[in-house]
């Protein structure tokens, strides 16, 4: 009897086997070499790369140095930001168009005392501001100082990175959270402001008492890294078609029929516009004597907002969440600075990428705005008034000895007050079946393409303050009084992009779920985790040992029966 040989055999189907393995994993680096590509299986997508970010880093042709002040020892919150900085960088680095060089620095390493607090001086200088959280560990608080910013150079310039940043109303796990979708935005705007050279041209209107340079200098400068600005006056200047948003910012004076023409045509053929309004005129600089005067301010611009969509309301906001204000409490001059429901802080917004993980704007003396039924038209609320917030008609008296009353929370309950807006898509003219204006102008009745309109009911949005001492203006959303930093000029600067189409904007869309830890059940059962962690491991491993002895002493006996 012939034996069959089935050593020799199975070592041909080995060498077989081997060999298509081998060859299959030579052409999956070939392709890999050529035809480069990540996947990326998480639910929210927070290992992938926007496509904005892809094509503004391959454009790129200097190196680029990130300096990163979040480390040392952080608490668990803190360090998931960390990592999601390191991250977000090293995804960077791999669709650069140059080399990227990262670094993380601790601030509070320096043994030296008065070093350091001359470095963390110098940090706040360029830009990167500090915060305090409050760290509890075994039982213990202790509040704990960090830099969760970082400094970015390229080209021989640099700016600062703030991941963190202004005044948070939420919980510290929401904010991280937000801070944590909103890495990648923040990394990419200030790589936009070293590399940005084309610049977009924008136009604010004047000749009806808008602000003046100085008034709205702090965001002038701001916007003056991305866009070129020019003043027109509508009388003059009829063709806008060069300009990509035009803005009008707080008017005093009425607009005649042919220049609200001039913006509707405009918007007609495809442009958009930002409306910083205020219907009602108080005269700030009365509030020195205690009192002043609310009264309705006729732009002859109702028409025209109503007819794309929005009604702004000749009423004030209260609200319970407010700034504050010095008041004289004293018969010698002594001053007391007491809450102001008519400085209102908003803190509420929608999920629209312009105020998406915004931080709290500051508003005064802000309206409100409704929104009406426009065909064609798409209305996105942005910024509401808080739970504890109402309304006041005009005309109306402002006295500050008011303030030294109790506020009743009872009395504020017209909570969500719309203070800005968004409309876009293909309006109506408010011209349509009337005859132009302006003679030897053609009426386009109906928009050619989808255009944008931005209402803000606060024209103070926009105003910074100056420093008497130094006689500069302080930045956008800044409260003296408080010394506290509102994101006035983020949010002013997000609607600007997003008017003028810039494509940096959407990645402000992005959502990373929040999962959180329980921390109390966490504590509860952390000897319980500590056992299955140490004791599972150890138990698999054995347990795969036994069965892959068993299996091989199974397989070795059956080869010796079968030899006989």
């Amino acid at each position: 009897m012939v034996k069959l040989q089935f050593p020799r055999r199975k070592k041909s189907l080995d060498i077989l086997e081997f060999s298509l393995i081998f060859g299959i994993i030579v052409l999956l680096n070939a392709f890999v070499a050529v035809y480069f590509f990540r996947l990326d299986f998480t639910e929210d997508k927070r290992y992938s790369v926007s496509p904005q970010a892809k094509d503004m880093l391959a454009k790129l042709d200097d190196p680029i140095t990130v300096e990163i002040y979040l480390s040392g020892k952080l608490d668990p919150d803190y360090e998931r930001l960390r990592r999601a900085i390191e991250d977000k960088l090293e995804q960077f680095k791999v669709y650069s168009g140059t080399e990227l060089v990262y670094r993380f620095v601790d601030p509070s390493a320096e043994a030296d005392e008065s070093i350091r607090e001359r470095q963390m001086s110098m940090l706040m200088q360029k830009g990167v501001q500090p915060m305090v959280y409050l760290k509890e560990e075994g039982g213990k608080k202790e509040q704990v100082r960090i830099f969760p910013g970082a400094i970015m150079t390229y080209k021989e310039r640099e700016v600062p990175v703030q991941f963190i940043k202004g005044i948070r109303f939420s919980d510290p796990a929401t904010y991280l959270n937000q801070a944590v979708e909103s890495v990648e935005f923040e990394l990419l705007q200030a790589l936009r402001k070293l590399s940005s050279e084309d610049f977009v041209d924008i136009a604010f209107v004047e000749g009806h008492g808008e602000l003046n340079e100085q008034e709205a200098s702090s965001f002038i400068r701001t916007i003056g890294n991305y866009y070129s600005i020019q003043r027109i006056d509508l009388s003059k200047d009829t063709a806008l078609s060069r300009f990509k948003t035009v803005v009008v910012a707080q008017p005093k004076m009425k607009f005649s029929e042919q220049e609200k023409f001039v913006l509707d045509q405009y918007l007609m053929k495809g442009g958009s516009l930002l409306y910083l309004i205020d219907p009602l005129e108080v005269r700030q600089d009365s509030l020195k004597n205690g009192e002043t005067f609310a009264v309705i301010r006729d732009l002859n611009i109702d028409d025209q907002l109503f007819k794309y969509g929005v009604r702004v309301n000749t009423g004030l906001v209260q609200d319970l969440q407010c700034g504050v204000i010095p008041v004289q409490t004293g018969m010698n001059g002594e001053t007391q600075l007491l809450n102001f429901p008519y400085y209102p802080l908003f803190y509420n917004f929608s999920t629209h990428p312009i105020v998406k993980n915004l931080d709290a704007v500051y508003g005064k003396f802000a309206s409100y705005i409704d929104t009406v039924k426009t065909s064609g038209v798409n209305k996105y609320p942005l910024i509401f008034s808080s739970s504890n917030s109402r309304t006041v008609a005009a005309p109306l008296q402002i006295d500050l000895d008011n303030l030294r009353k109790d506020a009743t929370p009872e009395n504020f309950n017209q909570g969500g007050l719309i203070i800005a807006g968004l409309m876009e898509g293909k309006f109506t003219s408010l011209y349509k079946n009337r005859p132009s204006p302006i003679p030897g102008l053609k009426v386009i009745p109906d928009a050619e393409k989808p255009g944008k309109v931005v209402v803000v009911a606060d024209g103070d949005m926009m105003i910074n303050d100056w420093d008497p001492s130094s006689k500069q203006p302080l930045p956008l959303g800044y409260d003296k009084y408080t010394r506290a930093q509102f994101s006035n000029s983020d949010f002013l600067l997000n609607t600007l992009d997003y008017l003028t189409g810039q494509p940096l904007i959407m990645v402000r869309g992005k959502d990373i779920v929040l999962r959180p830890l329980n921390k109390f059940k966490a504590q509860e059962e952390r000897v319980y985790w500590q056992v299955i962690n140490l004791v599972v491991p150890a138990l698999l491993i054995v347990l795969i040992g036994i069965a892959l002895y068993i299996i091989r002493k199974r397989r070795y006996s059956r080869f010796g029966n079968g030899s006989n």
